[in-house]
């Protein structure tokens, strides 16, 4: 069982999406809040048809984007860090990403 997908978390994978969608409609007799969403999820998958990947939220993409960053270049000494303008980065990056609202919380996946 995969569990719950809500709009509270950071990062959703597809496949996860696709996972959950299936073992609930596997279920004979599922929840009332399973039945929600289950609606919720099929409206999400829809919106990101053709994508495949991490759904990021936008509240954290800013920290996806630094993370990014040092997963690409190592370690970023704080001397340096604490002046790259990270916004201005998170921004340029997002014109590769297109938005998806899950249940009225923006989310971006890269295309």
């Amino acid at each position: 069982m995969k569990g719950e997908i809500s709009n509270d978390m950071d990062y959703i994978q597809i496949s996860d999406i696709m996972e959950r969608i299936r073992e609930i409609e596997s279920d004979d007799d599922p929840f009332e809040y399973e039945k929600e969403e289950l609606e919720s999820l099929k409206s999400l998958l829809d919106q990101c048809s053709g994508f495949e990947g991490t759904l990021i939220r936008d509240s954290e993409f800013k920290e996806y984007c630094e993370n990014m960053a040092s997963d690409q270049v190592g370690d970023i000494p704080d001397w340096i860090y604490f002046h790259i303008d990270w916004q201005g980065i998170s921004d340029d990056v997002r014109s590769n990403y297109t938005s998806v609202d899950f249940d009225g919380v923006d989310y971006l996946i890269n295309y």
